[in-house]
């Protein structure tokens, strides 16, 4: 396709995966219908995997320095909800390897060295959510599936983690964690009209993975985030690709309609 857009990359694991299902509020499709006709939004979540596994799959992904596509101009990296797998799972890192694995992804692009340094992408990192242990575990034993053992209080270390190193390296942090923490306790309306108090399992659909209420929470967080580090990213300040109908010039059609970037070659 001809006239690409500049673009927001969801890089992760199942959390940005399932970001896209539009039936449970997904947060990426919502930050998606956020930029319709002004970036476009690419999700590029692998459930199941760490930071181990990003490492290998990232720089497939990144435009080189030199390459005519489209600009990367947010790159979001939500990761270590598998890294805090409760060692000796197969998806444990280590939380020492699990930062240095971070602040690896973001020296890819922020690194003036690198072969896909961009200093059009800004990178936010994404905090892992918070864990209903509980829930997780009945999930598991319902499903008879292999068990992925987790902790609410190992997690929270890798949520300290990743705030860690997005401080000491300088890039912005959505802290998820707390944005879902902060909200246990609200009153809301449940389907039946009745009042009830805010749980954590109103955020999570199996104790680990986020639903409906967890993804409208996270995509808030997100885009106050997007908000608050760069507000030429706000998608309401952003302008429209192709002028609004009601502003088309009737008698000059060929010239209101021509995209607002180069059109890349497809050789």
């Amino acid at each position: 396709m001809n006239n690409l857009p500049d673009q927001i990359v969801l890089f992760g694991d199942s959390l940005t995966q399932r970001s896209f299902d539009a039936n449970n509020n997904g947060w990426g499709a919502l930050l998606l219908n956020a930029y319709v006709r002004k970036l476009d939004v690419f999700n590029r979540g692998y459930s199941g995997y760490n930071t181990k596994c990003a490492k290998y799959i990232l720089p497939q992904l990144l435009p080189t320095s030199s390459s005519l596509s489209p600009k990367i101009r947010l790159l979001i990296i939500f990761l270590g909800a598998n890294d805090c797998a409760i060692p000796p799972s197969f998806q444990h890192v280590p939380l020492q390897e699990y930062k240095q694995n971070l602040e690896w992804l973001v020296d890819l692009v922020k690194n003036p060295e690198s072969k896909y340094y961009s200093p059009e992408t800004r990178v936010l990192l994404v905090t892992p959510p918070p864990l209903d242990n509980d829930a997780w575990e009945k999930f598991c034993r319902e499903q008879e599936r292999t068990r992925f053992p987790r902790d609410v209080t190992f997690t929270k270390s890798y949520v300290d983690a990743c705030k860690e190193v997005a401080l000491r390296i300088g890039v912005p942090c959505a802290d998820v964690w707390s944005g879902i923490m902060n909200r246990l306790g609200e009153r809301k309306i449940d389907e039946n009209g009745n009042m009830k108090e805010l749980k954590l399992t109103d955020f999570l659909c199996d104790g680990l993975h986020l639903g409906g209420l967890g993804n409208e929470t996270i995509f808030n967080v997100v885009l106050d985030s997007i908000r608050k580090n760069w507000p030429e990213l706000d998608p309401e300040k952003l302008p429209l690709i192709l002028p609004d109908f009601l502003s088309l010039d009737m008698e000059n059609l060929e010239e209101c309609l021509k995209f607002p970037f180069n059109e890349i070659s497809k050789s």
